[in-house]
């Protein structure tokens, strides 16, 4: 059993398409995206292009932050997502101007939605939350984008200011969520590092966390990181990881890594 995994592409459908190839080239029997499949507000490129190679590799993908911030405003799942959000200590919503934050981004959702095609939104929106795949001999493996429960905060590791707020009580459910699906590994993404480390299952069990990585520039190369696990039941080591990066060409180099910052 092999599994290729990629994460955070955030709307870049060159980047996508060069790590499902990635995948396909190194015969994963099966594909996971840890999320952030889409950019918030506006993605790089169509969101149609990178919608429809991932629907139609079959990989199993789940939404991530930057997914649930885009696509629940204006649902009945908003008021908790923008609390999960809200709850972050980092610059992007400080508490003094706040109404102008959000006024700023409500009109930026908005036309961020409507570049969505209807039935694209409506496939996103039916992605769970988070997976948890039985292989048989293989184990099971926990899927999620940030920690368990809360795809906009990381516990592998913590980081100032970004998640300043997680408290001992939210690791303490993250780590019983884990507990409950006894995976053998955790493939997640979010975070741009580490790419790999680990966290303690059930009566202390060590279990691997593992990233794919996201997309990073170093100097005039555009790169997608890219992990392919494969299963090795019985061994000392139940699965060999394989990190890569892998050169793609952007649509329009000259864009910015992302689309909205603070200073905009």
């Amino acid at each position: 059993m092999r599994i290729g995994l990629i994460s955070d592409f955030e709307g870049c459908a060159a980047s996508l398409e060069v790590g499902l190839q990635v995948c396909r080239d190194e015969g994963a029997d099966l594909i996971v995206h840890a999320g952030d499949i889409l950019e918030v507000p506006l993605s790089r490129d169509p969101p149609a292009e990178t919608i429809d190679r991932l629907r139609d590799s079959g990989a199993f993908a789940i939404p991530g932050n930057h997914d649930r911030w885009l696509l629940d405003y204006g649902t009945p799942r908003w008021p908790t997502t923008a609390w999960m959000r809200l709850r972050r200590r980092d610059p992007l919503f400080r508490e003094e101007d706040l109404p102008g934050r959000i006024a700023f981004w409500e009109e930026r959702l908005i036309a961020g939605q409507a570049a969505i095609r209807a039935h694209d939104r409506a496939w996103l929106a039916d992605l769970p939350e988070e997976r948890t795949l039985d292989l048989g001999a293989a184990g099971r493996v926990y899927i999620c984008h940030g920690m368990p429960g809360n795809p906009f905060n990381s516990i592998w590791p913590t980081a100032s200011p970004w998640n300043d707020n997680v408290g001992s009580d939210d690791i303490r459910a993250a780590e019983m969520l884990v507990r409950m699906a006894d995976p053998g590994i955790i493939l997640c993404g979010h975070a741009p590092d580490p790419i790999q480390c680990e966290t303690r299952g059930a009566h202390g069990r060590a279990i691997p966390v593992v990233r794919a990585g996201r997309r990073i520039v170093v100097g005039s190369r555009w790169l997608a990181g890219v992990a392919i696990l494969t299963a090795q039941p019985g061994a000392a080591e139940p699965w060999r990881i394989e990190h890569g990066w892998h050169e793609y060409t952007p649509r329009d180099p000259t864009a910015r890594m992302r689309f909205a910052r603070l200073s905009d």
